[in-house]
């Protein structure tokens, strides 16, 4: 480590600001820190929407946030009053290079950006240390001479995330099948494939590998995530008839068959809070679960079976015979 002296290094701060999947990555060179550098704090500079990337990260003391719309001269100020001694830009876009520029720090290290050098005293090339996109940020690292001794990403939960998950997965998953997340988001178009696109591929891993299908979205990714699962429509019908409890979102279609709170549950789309109090409703009360499956079933068999369809369809078809002859006599 001959370009800095170590014993100089007191605070650290890493600015990643957005891109939760961006900063996650970012975290490859937290285990490389804190092996050179033990005796040193490391804090993070993100958007306030993107700290929960690393909140619970063992690594990490402290995590300063702001919003979008802060000015520049804010940010600068909340990290001066923090008096760091080095600084990773892993974003080193125009805002971020004057943060740094202008944070008091005595190493400040960056990417080598037209029209952003000005702000660095240790540069690097990006895009040159591996083939995975977590690795361009242990090039930051190259720059001091720390070792890279790990390439492991970070990411901690909650105690209460994994209880979550793990009654989750107890209640609504069947551990004997393959579970497979299907993340519809993106940052930008250009990330995202269309949910006609999505449905195809499901399609494919639900014919290859016989496999359970989850969709996992957030803010803003409500509507792709609601019309990938309407690509699947039989899912309520193939529930009811396994007389599995069902939640489901308040569109319609969903609402011509769960009636809430008779033989199922339904949310709004707009909240999904409804959705976590009904998982945790239905986790939490076996007998419910299973009175809502049950009632889901009988639905199901009075309305939906090939013999109920069958007749439905003799009679729609009897009844526009009756019509037509009587149009015809009169």
């Amino acid at each position: 480590m001959s370009k800095i002296k170590r014993e100089e290094i007191k605070k650290i701060l890493c600015i990643k600001p957005r891109g939760i999947g961006d900063i996650l990555l970012s975290t490859i060179v937290l285990d490389n820190l804190r092996a050179a550098l033990p005796h040193c704090q490391i804090h993070y500079l993100t958007e306030e929407f993107a700290k929960r990337a690393v909140e619970n990260n063992p690594f990490v003391s402290k995590i300063l946030t702001f919003n979008k719309k802060n000015f520049v001269l804010s940010i600068i100020k909340m990290v001066r009053q923090e008096n760091y001694d080095l600084i990773f830009d892993f974003w080193s876009n125009p805002k971020t290079a004057q943060v740094t520029f202008f944070s008091g720090a005595k190493y400040r290290v960056g990417y080598e950006k037209q029209g952003r050098k000005y702000a660095y005293n240790l540069l690097c090339k990006n895009g040159t240390m591996g083939e995975h996109a977590a690795e361009d940020n242990l090039v930051l690292l190259k720059a001091l001479d720390i070792p890279i001794i790990s390439r492991k990403i970070i990411y901690q939960t909650t105690i209460e995330e994994k209880q979550f998950a793990e009654k989750f997965l107890n209640e609504f998953i069947n551990k004997d099948k393959l579970l497979i997340g299907i993340i519809p988001s993106g940052g930008w178009e250009s990330k995202r494939c269309d949910p006609e696109k999505w449905i195809e591929i499901c399609s494919e891993i639900q014919k290859k590998y016989k496999a359970q299908l989850i969709i996992l979205w957030g803010p803003g990714d409500e509507k792709d995530a609601q019309l990938i699962s309407e690509g699947f429509s039989l899912a309520l019908l193939e529930a009811a008839a396994s007389r599995l409890p069902i939640i489901a979102s308040n569109i319609p279609g969903n609402d011509e068959f769960i009636e809430d709170k008779k033989n199922g549950l339904l949310f709004d789309l707009s909240k999904p809070n409804e959705l976590a109090e009904n998982i945790l409703t239905l986790s939490n009360n076996r007998k419910l679960a299973f009175e809502y499956g049950s009632s889901a079933e009988e639905s199901f068999i009075n309305e939906y079976t090939l013999e109920r369809y069958t007749e439905k369809l003799i009679k729609f078809f009897d009844e526009a015979y009756s019509i037509q002859n009587k149009t015809k006599t009169s």
